[in-house]
């Protein structure tokens, strides 16, 4: 079964169009980036995806269920979607790890066993039992990341949507926050969805890749495909070459222009 599926979806914003006909199939149980230039429609497919913003035309499954017949409370027990931007509320890290429990309350919203025990789990998954009764205010910016997605943890859906999850961290928080995302499927059998601005962290930590551009998708597999690969080539406008040395086999990254290097990553 697909996690999301998007059928012949047309969308855009005032008369600007920026899908048109868009048929997706995201896998279950896989860690998929999408990745393309800014303005491709990345962030555009996760909010159509979690009923944020409605299709023109087309229809839009996650799991099997279609978004626009769900309430708001059904799509959050299905799908969880952690934003690009998100201020630090005037809480501690425990209380906002509590607030994605809010899909799972009954009418009088108030916190039962399973409750607390999911807040627990998802603290200790993210590693910040030691953290939990620090405001979030007060955390570094990969600390304060890491309580965001143990908020989604806790809200404990099949399906997880992150939108440029590593966007200003440093490196080191980049690699720890890609490396949780990875632990949601290997340990929680989350299915991970993630728009990613950078190409080596996409191609790196990735099951499958999707790479867009002018709304369209241009390829959809396994980073090391060759369609895959060709298509990041098109998209960045970029060159890429299988690089083999004593740490093993490596993608480097050529800006076509300036013949520069741009980045590389193990293959």
């Amino acid at each position: 079964m697909a996690s999301v599926q998007l059928s012949d979806v047309s969308f855009g914003y005032g008369e600007r169009a920026l899908f048109s006909k868009l048929t997706l199939e995201l896998a279950e149980g896989k860690v998929t980036s999408i990745i393309g230039p800014n303005g491709c429609g990345k962030s555009s497919l996760l909010k159509l995806a979690s009923g944020i913003c409605k299709p023109w035309k087309g229809s839009i499954s996650v799991m099997g269920r279609d978004v626009s017949v769900l309430s708001s409370k059904e799509r959050a027990r299905l799908l969880s979607l952690l934003t690009q931007e998100h201020a630090a509320p005037p809480m501690s890290v425990r209380r906002l790890v509590a607030c994605g429990r809010y899909p799972h309350h009954g009418i009088l919203a108030t916190m039962e066993a399973a409750d607390y025990e999911a807040v627990e789990r998802a603290l200790e998954a993210c590693r910040l039992a030691d953290l939990a009764e620090r405001p979030v205010a007060e955390l570094s910016g990969g600390q304060r990341q890491r309580a965001f997605i143990a908020m989604v943890l806790a809200q404990d859906t099949p399906v997880v949507l992150f939108d440029e999850p590593t966007s200003f961290l440093d490196v080191s928080a980049c690699y720890e926050v890609m490396e949780l995302m990875r632990s949601l499927k290997e340990e929680h059998g989350k299915t991970v969805v993630a728009v990613i601005h950078d190409i080596d962290l996409a191609l790196r930590y990735s099951d499958e890749v999707c790479v867009m551009r002018d709304g369209k998708l241009l390829a959809q597999g396994a980073p090391q495909e060759a369609e895959v690969l060709a298509a990041v080539e098109d998209a960045f406008d970029v060159r890429i070459e299988l690089l083999h040395g004593e740490l093993g086999s490596f993608y480097a990254l050529w800006r076509r222009q300036q013949g520069q290097p741009l980045l590389s990553c193990p293959s």
